[in-house]
């Protein structure tokens, strides 16, 4: 049998921290492209095309992050640690050459899947609030660029990563099933369980996956 994988994690290849997601992403999504121009070739419709140069690979996935099982702010517990990827902290040489003060390098592993660069932006959605306006779920679309190989095989290495687990869920007893249409988080929002506790008693992980008569009983 296939081993399970683990949680995707961003390792800060400078400073050796591993942040690892509370829910893995539902997908990823690679772009890659190649810069053409078309000639000023006069008295054509249809001008050759002159290749250019190419651009950085870019990773981007979406992330959802919850705290409704114990009330803390997921913009502290999770979003926060997160940020911390693009904050300029990093004394060094840049890439041309000279002195440089930049964010750390980063790698995203994922089982067998590894891509290794920069984070180059966060958009980070709050989307569901305790009653005294503490924020308790977070949607993230996380965007990387790939650094190529012969830059990062010259490049400093770091000095290995210090691996970080969040706690534990909190499991309490939950009876419901899903209404037509209704996701994971919908069914949380609805019940205002987290949706790790809604996860364990219904066996889906995936917090966008339609739950519609999905039935969520009381946790063994």
């Amino acid at each position: 049998m296939t081993p399970e994988v683990g949680k995707a994690c961003w390792i800060d290849v400078d400073r050796g921290d591993v942040f690892h997601v509370q829910f893995n992403p539902n997908a990823l999504a690679i772009q890659e492209r190649a810069v053409w121009t078309p000639s000023e070739e006069h008295e054509t419709d249809r001008p050759p095309l002159r290749y250019e140069k190419g651009t950085a690979s870019k990773l981007s996935c979406d992330l959802v992050f919850d705290t409704t099982d114990d009330g803390s702010d997921v913009g502290r517990c999770w979003v926060d640690p997160l940020r911390e990827f693009l904050r300029c902290g990093i004394d060094g040489v840049g890439e041309e050459g000279g002195a440089l003060a930049r964010p750390p390098y980063a790698t995203f592993e994922w089982g067998p899947f590894r891509f290794e660069g920069v984070i180059e932006s966060l958009e980070v959605s709050l989307i569901f609030f305790s009653r005294n306006g503490t924020p308790l779920r977070a949607k993230v679309k996380v965007h990387m660029l790939e650094r190529p190989p012969e830059v990062r095989a010259a490049g400093r290495v770091g000095t290995g990563p210090t691996w970080i687990e969040p706690a534990e869920p909190m499991v309490g007893p939950v009876t419901t099933t899903g209404r037509p249409g209704e996701t994971l988080l919908d069914v949380s929002v609805r019940t205002g369980r987290s949706v790790d506790d809604l996860a364990k008693v219904s066996g889906v992980s995936d917090p966008e996956a339609e739950v519609g008569g999905v039935g969520f009983g009381a946790a063994p």
